[in-house]
C-alpha cells in the first residue's frame, strides 16, 4: 500500500528499496499522443510542493521511459500529500520496544509522523541467527504473521484504537493499542518536537476514526455496487427469473427510506403501494422488508426488516403475501451490542499483555466472554439455517436493520449458497449486507466504516466454518485475516497528474475508485490466502456443530502479537499448508 513519506524518509528508503518500478508517462496515465487527443503536457505535470512551489515535472521527464530519480520521487509524493494531509514531523533516535521480550530489548531509528500514519524505519536492518528462528522468521514475512523484527514498519491512524504516555525529563515513553491486538512502545528523548508529534497523534488518531472510510469499505464499495438494476443483475442473478421476486425502484430518489439503495428486492405481490403506506405508519428507520436471499431449493426467503412501531401492520403484511413466514426478532436470541463491546475489550486486555501465561486462569476467563459470543450466533444461525431449508420463508427483524441482521443474514447465505463461499462471492455480500442495505455505502452523514467488533466477530464466525468444513471454502482462514486487517487500513490515495485543476476542487468532492481488495498482493500472499484444497462440489448447506466444545479460539489472529511469529497458534493443516509452500519454494 502506496504511503506519503517526507522527504527524509524517502532518501534512507533509497537504499532499502531494490525494486524500482518503471515510470512511463503516456501508457501508466492512458493518456493517447495521436492528434486527435490535445493534451496539455506542461499543465499535466504541474505540482506543488509541501512549501507551495509550483514544479513542473514536464520539462525534464516528458515523453520519457526513463524511472523517476529520487527528485522526481520527492515531488510526486509531495503532491499526493499535498491533498489534505498535514506536514510530516520526523524525531531522530527513538526506541521502539519488542512486545514479546516485556519492553527490555528491540531497535533504535526514526519515526515519522503524517496525514496516514506513523512510519518507524530502523537505523539498521536486523537479521535473524538462530536456526530455528529462520524458519520462524521466512513465515513471518507473509500474511498473517507482520513480523516486529523488521527495519521499516508503518502504523495506519485507523489502527490506532487508544494511547498512553508518560514523560519524565529526559525520555518520553509512548505505548499505543492497536485494533489489531498490536501493543507498540516507543521511547524517545524529551524535546519540543517530540511533544509535539505526541500531541498531533492523539489529535489525527482520534478524528481519523470518525472521518476516513477504511481500504476494506472503500474498496467492496467501489467494485461491488447495489445501486442500478444493472447491478443486482450482474452479482444476483440466480433472482433473474424467479417470479416471487421483483426488483423496486421506488427509493430512487431516497424519498422511501435514506438508508436503502435506490433499488432493492422485495416479494413480486407487495406493490409500491404497499410500500409507501407501510413507511406512513412507522416512525423509526423507515426500512421496509427486504428480500435478501433467496433458497433456490425450495423458494423459501430470507427477509430483513426494521422493527415497526405498529408491528401488526408489518406481521400482518407479511403474512398474508409471504406463506409460509416465521418472523425472527434477532435481538431476543442474541447478546446485546454492550454486551460483545465489553467481551471484545476483555479480549483486547489479554492480547496487549506481555506474557499470556502469567494470568492463565484471568485470560481464560476474559477470552470465553468473546468465545461465548461466537458460539452464540452460530447457535442462531444453525437454527434459522434449520428453518429455511426444512420449514419456511424467515423473517430478520431488529431495532434499525443494520447490526445484527447484518451478520445473522450474511451467515446464513454463507451456509446454504456454495457461491458466497468463492472470493468474489464472499466480497459482495459483505459489500451488499454491510454498506448498500444499511446505508454506508451512501449517506453522507452515517458512519464511514461498519461496526468493526461486529465484522470481527462475523469474521470469526466464519473461521469456524472453514475449520468444519475445509474442502468448501474457495479462501483460508488467512483471508479473513487480511479482511480483517483491511478495516484499519486507509486506501490509498492515487498520484493526480493535473494537480493543478484538481487543486481548485475542495479535496472532499474528490471521489478516488479504489481498487479491488485483491489487487496489488504478490503471489505468495494470494497462495496464501487462496484454500489448496477447495473442491467446486455439490455442496448446498454446509454443515455446522454449534456445541461450545466445538467453537475453537481463532488464536492465529488475535495472539499473533503476543510473541515472536511461531508456529502454535496455528491449526494443523494451516502448518502443513505452510510447509508444504515452503517445500515447493513459493513462499
Amino acid at each position: 500500500m502506496a504511503r506519503n513519506t517526507s522527504s527524509s524518509i524517502s532518501s534512507m528508503m533509497a537504499n532499502i528499496n531494490t525494486n524500482k518500478k518503471t515510470f512511463k508517462s503516456y501508457v501508466d496515465l492512458g493518456i493517447n499522443s495521436d492528434k486527435e487527443s490535445a493534451v496539455n503536457t506542461d499543465d499535466m505535470w504541474t505540482t506543488l510542493d509541501e512549501n507551495g512551489v509550483t514544479t513542473d515535472l514536464g520539462k525534464t521527464r516528458r515523453n520519457s521511459w526513463l524511472s523517476l530519480d529520487m527528485r522526481d520521487r520527492r515531488a510526486v509524493t509531495r503532491s499526493a500529500s499535498s491533498m489534505g494531509s498535514i506536514m510530516s514531523d520526523t524525531v531522530e533516535g527513538v526506541n521502539y520496544f519488542y512486545t514479546h521480550t516485556k519492553h527490555k530489548t528491540g531497535i533504535c531509528g526514526q519515526l515519522t509522523l503524517n496525514g496516514s500514519g506513523l512510519m518507524f524505519l530502523s537505523y539498521t536492518p536486523q537479521h535473524m541467527d538462530d536456526k530455528t528462528d529462520q524458519t520462524i522468521h521466512s513465515l513471518s514475512q507473509f500474511i498473517p504473521f507482520n513480523s516486529e523484527k523488521s527495519s521499516k514498519f508503518e502504523i495506519d491512524l485507523l489502527a490506532i484504537d487508544q494511547m498512553k504516555d508518560s514523560i519524565d525529563s529526559n525520555f518520553v515513553s509512548m505505548t499505543i493499542f492497536c485494533c489489531n491486538f498490536r501493543r507498540i512502545r516507543f521511547q524517545m528523548k524529551n524535546c519540543e518536537q517530540t511533544k509535539r508529534l505526541v500531541d498531533k497523534l492523539s489529535r489525527l488518531s482520534v478524528n481519523s476514526i470518525l472521518k476516513k472510510p477504511s481500504k476494506l469499505t472503500k474498496s467492496l464499495k467501489d467494485n461491488y455496487s447495489y445501486l442500478l438494476n444493472a447491478d443486482w443483475d450482474q452479482l444476483e442473478s440466480h433472482w433473474k427469473d424467479c417470479y416471487k421476486l421483483r426488483l423496486s425502484q421506488i427509493n430512487e430518489n431516497y424519498q422511501l427510506c435514506d438508508s436503502l439503495p435506490p433499488t432493492f428486492v422485495v416479494p413480486k405481490v407487495i406493490t409500491d403501494h404497499m410500500l409507501t403506506a407501510l413507511v406512513s405508519t412507522q416512525t423509526r428507520g423507515q426500512r421496509v422488508p427486504i428480500v435478501s436471499y433467496l433458497y433456490p431449493q425450495n423458494g423459501n426467503l430470507l427477509i430483513r426488516s426494521s422493527a415497526f412501531d405498529n408491528y401488526e401492520d408489518l406481521n400482518s403484511l407479511l403474512k398474508d403475501m409471504v406463506k409460509p413466514l416465521r418472523q425472527i426478532n434477532v435481538e431476543s436470541l442474541l447478546p446485546t451490542l454492550l454486551v460483545v463491546e465489553q467481551s471484545y475489550d476483555k479480549l483486547k486486555e489479554v492480547c496487549f499483555q506481555s506474557n499470556l501465561n502469567e494470568e492463565t486462569s484471568g485470560c481464560i476467563n476474559k477470552i470465553g466472554k468473546w468465545i461465548t459470543c461466537v458460539n452464540t450466533t452460530l447457535k442462531v444461525v444453525a437454527q434459522i439455517v434449520n428453518i429455511m431449508t426444512t420449514e419456511s420463508s424467515v423473517g430478520l427483524v431488529e431495532d434499525m436493520d443494520r447490526d445484527w441482521n447484518c451478520v445473522i443474514s450474511s451467515l446464513v447465505q454463507i451456509m446454504v449458497d456454495p457461491r458466497r463461499r468463492t472470493f468474489s462471492g464472499f466480497e459482495s455480500l459483505i459489500s451488499k449486507e454491510w454498506l448498500y442495505l444499511t446505508g454506508l455505502a451512501y449517506r453522507k452523514n452515517s458512519p464511514r466504516n461498519v461496526n468493526h467488533i461486529l465484522l470481527t466477530l462475523f469474521l470469526d464466525c466464519v473461521s469456524q466454518l472453514i475449520i468444519q468444513n475445509p474442502y468448501d471454502f474457495e479462501f483460508s482462514t488467512f483471508y479473513l485475516m487480511y479482511l480483517f486487517d483491511c478495516q484499519y487500513i486507509q486506501p490509498s490515495t492515487p498520484f493526480v497528474p493535473n494537480f493543478r485543476n484538481a487543486s481548485k476542487t475542495s479535496s472532499s468532492d474528490i471521489e478516488f475508485k479504489c481498487p479491488p481488495i485483491r489487487e496489488g498482493l504478490p503471489l505468495n500472499h494470494m497462495m496464501i490466502i487462496k484454500s489448496p484444497i477447495y473442491k467446486r462440489r455439490k455442496t448446498i448447506v454446509l454443515k455446522l456443530n454449534a456445541h461450545i466444545s466445538k467453537t475453537e479460539f481463532w488464536s492465529a489472529l488475535y495472539l499473533r502479537w503476543q510473541s515472536k511469529p511461531n508456529l502454535e497458534h496455528l491449526s494443523a493443516f494451516e502448518i502443513i499448508y505452510l510447509n508444504e509452500l515452503q517445500s515447493r519454494n513459493q513462499l
